[in-house]
């Protein structure tokens, strides 16, 4: 067995904020979000043809998008350390980036583009975003199988912009919680900007676990823009 590591940052300033990440370290539930919510607005979209013209592409494109909205997405990194990340989902470096190391038969290549796909209990698996320029383009086909490859396609594909993130997505078939195992969770980074009442909440969630986790915080580099990571607990 091989060891996968990906992280998933998560902010911490209001009260609401704090009780997600509660819920991941104490209840080990993870939330998974209809595409509908992200903050991308090209997030998940295509150029669905069918042949039969612009009318029943529209009705195909949004029976599509009907079908993706109602899937459950929860987005992970491959670093712990993009600093853009940091900034957009980690609370503007006052947040977290927790980190989940899971157990796969074949070693993973996390700078390979091409997609790898981790089956997972309860779910559809986990599989790694591919960056583009363009929206996928697809014909819708007569074959399932080369349907499930246009879903996937939508589900899997980004603008490039956002290739720096190194992006992982779990899937189920459904929006809502899940509660995974609690051995998942292995070390969680606090931000550099992370306040120290915050950081001695989060250690004393740790304490309370049954499963060890170990506790870092983010320190910018002094000559680089970057960061470090230092242990606390």
């Amino acid at each position: 067995m091989h060891k996968l590591d990906l992280y998933r940052y998560r902010a911490f300033g209001t009260k609401e904020e704090r009780k997600w990440v509660r819920e991941i370290v104490l209840d080990n539930n993870l939330y998974f979000s209809s595409p509908s919510r992200f903050n991308d607005p090209f997030d998940c979209r295509t150029h669905l043809t069918t042949g039969e013209g612009p009318e029943e592409d529209k009705k195909a494109n949004d029976a599509l998008r009907e079908v993706v909205n109602a899937i459950g997405v929860c987005c992970f990194s491959a670093r712990n350390d993009d600093i853009v990340s940091w900034a957009h989902y980690g609370g503007g470096h006052s947040g977290v980036c927790l980190l989940f190391t899971l157990q796969v038969e074949e070693k993973v290549d996390l700078n390979a583009t091409k997609r790898t796909t981790i089956r997972m209990p309860k779910t559809n698996g986990i599989s790694n975003i591919s960056y583009a320029i363009e929206m996928p383009n697809t014909k819708i086909s007569v074959n399932p199988k080369e349907n499930n490859e246009v879903a996937n396609n939508v589900l899997f594909t980004k603008a490039i912009s956002w290739e720096s993130e190194k992006e992982w997505r779990w899937i189920k078939n459904a929006h809502g919680h899940l509660r995974v195992d609690p051995r998942l969770l292995t070390r969680i980074y606090v931000g550099c900007n992370m306040k120290d009442e915050d950081i001695e909440l989060i250690d004393g969630w740790v304490r309370e676990r049954d499963h060890g986790v170990e506790l870092f915080r983010a320190v910018k580099k002094e000559k680089e823009y970057g960061l470090d990571f230092e242990r606390i607990s």
